[in-house]
């Protein structure tokens, strides 16, 4: 399985996050794709707009995150990465 690292180090707001992974991971659906975490479920979980395809995604500087909505959604990935089944996701602090 390929591992997508997704450095979120120079994020600043949620829509440079949601940008990013669409820079980065080039996902199915891309113009589709809601571009918030309910999205982001449902591509993961259930291969909707946005499903990067069999592979592991690594948010690597993951708290810088947390400044954004109060911390939401870094605390909403924290949730989907505990819970995907199907994808593997994973926060780290650095690479």
């Amino acid at each position: 399985m390929d591992t997508i690292v997704i450095d979120c180090q120079n994020v600043r707001d949620e829509s440079d996050f949601w940008q990013l992974y669409v820079d980065i991971v080039r996902p199915e659906g891309a113009e589709f794709f809601g571009r918030n975490v309910s999205a982001f479920w449902d591509a993961i979980s259930g291969g909707g707009p946005g499903w990067p395809g069999d592979v592991k995604l690594l948010f690597v500087h993951a708290e810088t995150l947390s400044s954004i909505n109060s911390g939401h959604l870094l605390r909403r990935l924290q949730e989907i990465q505990l819970h995907s089944q199907r994808l593997r996701v994973e926060l780290g602090k650095d690479t």
